[in-house]
């Protein structure tokens, strides 16, 4: 059975996602408001959860219509042959986002959803009783403009849970945006060092992509226990153990608190990298790094990280410097401050990112400025 497939990701990965896809062999996909649109089957849904490294969650489209009115909501998503998606004993959750719509109020768009599967489930399993303490399912509803796109997503935990981070430092980058702005990085397996490494997220990231560790691997999804998925995702696991590779290079990860670096090696070790990545405690002003050639992928400390205006400003200055003495090396620099490059230098590129809800700049150092 083929399904319109579509991968959530943060704004400003869209193309990153895509250029994933397209080197699993899905040559057509549509991109747009953080949204990436393709056409697959259940092998094509397991493989996107499990080797995809960009996206936040995997979504099967089940409907698109318009929807003025609450009645309408009702009927279009009791319409769905709920019972072939959630066992007897399921949980059902419901998101719904509305925009310039009719329909403004969320939660009550909500309980109408659920209200609406529920209705459709009792029909299914002959049953006015629900204990839902089994697996759950969400389901996922966009209005937008009095029109509605109904999905379900088969991942379950987001996919950036890769399961390594447990525990988190100050101010974390998701795994799934770390390891999308190294794919942006275009890193070729060089020297690869973060000054300011945290938790250790970018280090860990780049040596999963180095040794193609499939991100989605080792961790569990929604749809696995499915009829008509659970092959799927047990041939794309298999796929995932046959494709992990050696690797020779050096990644290393730097950071001033002693303790972020406990976690660092922790979260290493979990993910199967740890032999893969060098982490040491050290304050980025007195790094000594003599390779010729290199990658800096970083998100440095800002503003309130740091306590004030003069610290933030003066962290930037000085990395410029450890920058400007790497000659050949390439920076990329994920920033929330607005004048970072008043401070380090100006960029060759810039894109706009957004980590969580807060706007960064993504700043890319000793690359084409075309």
């Amino acid at each position: 059975m083929k399904y319109t497939i579509s991968a959530a990701a943060a704004f400003g990965m869209e193309s990153v996602v895509k250029q994933e896809l397209k080197n699993m062999g899905i040559a057509y996909a549509a991109a747009f408001d953080g949204r990436v649109e393709f056409q697959g089957g259940a092998n094509e849904v397991a493989r996107s959860n499990v080797f995809l490294r960009a996206a936040d969650r995997i979504y099967i489209k089940l409907d698109a219509f318009p929807c003025p009115d609450f009645d309408t909501l009702f009927e279009k998503v009791k319409a769905v042959p709920w019972g072939d998606i959630i066992a007897k004993d399921g949980a059902v959750q419901a998101d719904v986002k509305c925009v310039q719509s009719k329909l403004f109020s969320e939660p009550a768009c909500q309980s109408i959803v659920k209200k609406a599967v529920i209705e459709r489930l009792k029909q299914k399993y002959k049953t006015d009783r629900f204990a839902e303490t089994g697996a759950s399912v969400r389901i996922d509803v966009v209005i937008r403009k009095d029109n509605a796109v109904l999905s379900v997503d088969t991942s379950g935990a987001p996919l950036h849970k890769r399961g390594y981070r447990e525990l988190t430092g100050k101010a974390p980058v998701k795994e799934t945006l770390a390891a999308g702005l190294i794919l942006l990085s275009r890193w070729d397996g060089q020297y690869f060092l973060d000054p300011f490494c945290g938790s250790g997220t970018f280090p860990i990231e780049a040596a999963m992509i180095a040794r193609n560790i499939a991100p989605g691997g080792s961790r569990p999804f929604a749809f696995e226990q499915i009829q008509g998925f659970k092959e799927a995702f047990k041939a794309a696991r298999e796929e995932a153990a046959d494709s992990v590779k050696q690797f020779d290079g050096t990644i290393s990860g730097f950071d001033i608190d002693r303790d972020a670096l406990g976690l660092c090696r922790a979260h290493a070790q979990k993910a199967g990298v740890e032999k893969f990545v060098h982490f040491q405690q050290s304050d980025m002003r007195t790094l000594n790094i003599k390779t010729p050639k290199g990658f800096i992928v970083t998100n440095p400390p800002y503003g309130e990280r740091l306590g004030s205006q003069h610290e933030t400003v003066k962290l930037y200055q000085d990395f410029y410097k450890l920058y400007k003495g790497l000659d050949g090396w390439k920076c990329f620099v994920l920033c929330a401050h607005p004048e970072f490059q008043k401070h380090f230098a100006r960029a060759d590129r810039v894109r706009k990112i957004y980590n969580g809800g807060l706007e960064c700049g993504f700043y890319q150092y000793g690359v084409s400025r075309t």
